[in-house]
């Protein structure tokens, strides 16, 4: 009689444990039999952006042509606006390689603001605007993506300005 139960009792472990390797299984697949993809070559290597040294070097490992960053502190912000109601959390210069630093002089000096919501990166492109308006010769290049305010010297020809706006598209955050 011990024999039969020890049977029985093995049948059972035999056929959870089936059950249970079943059910792992189907939990591995996407529900059509097939392993998902979970190759971590597909999926996205950018870190989470947070600031905008975060996103001047997303750019820069996207390829794009970044030098000279400069990450501006309370203390070298000329605005005063780094950290206040409405003003950017963050904000860096760079320039672009294909026209580099010139000693003494702030032409191809580029800019990226990163704001704590995309309405106050919004009122302080619209902010920019307004004021280009009034001094032409200051007009730049803005890219605005998200929480990112971008601005370009006008030595960036436009399609290099437009590299850096499709990139922007797809690492900058809401």
């Amino acid at each position: 009689m011990f024999h039969v139960r020890s049977a029985r009792l093995e049948m059972k472990i035999r056929v959870t444990c089936t059950l249970l390797a079943a059910t792992i299984c189907l939990c591995a697949c996407n529900g059509n039999g097939t392993a998902p993809d979970n190759d971590r070559s597909t999926l996205s290597s950018t870190p989470a952006i947070a600031t905008a040294d975060d996103v001047v070097k997303g750019l820069a490992a996207s390829g794009l042509h970044i030098t000279d960053i400069q990450i501006v502190t309370p203390e070298t912000d000329g605005h005063g606006l780094l950290g206040k109601p409405g003003g950017y959390a963050s904000k860096v210069f760079f320039y672009d390689a294909r026209h580099p630093k010139q000693a003494g002089s702030h032409e191809g000096e580029n800019t990226i603001e990163m704001f704590a919501t995309s309405d106050a990166a919004e009122a302080r492109e619209t902010y920019l605007v307004d004021a280009m308006k009034a001094v032409p010769d200051a007009a730049q290049s803005m890219v605005r993506s998200g929480r990112v305010l971008a601005r370009f010297d006008r030595a960036l020809r436009p399609e290099e300005v437009k590299e850096y706006e499709n990139t922007l598209a797809d690492i900058a955050p809401d």
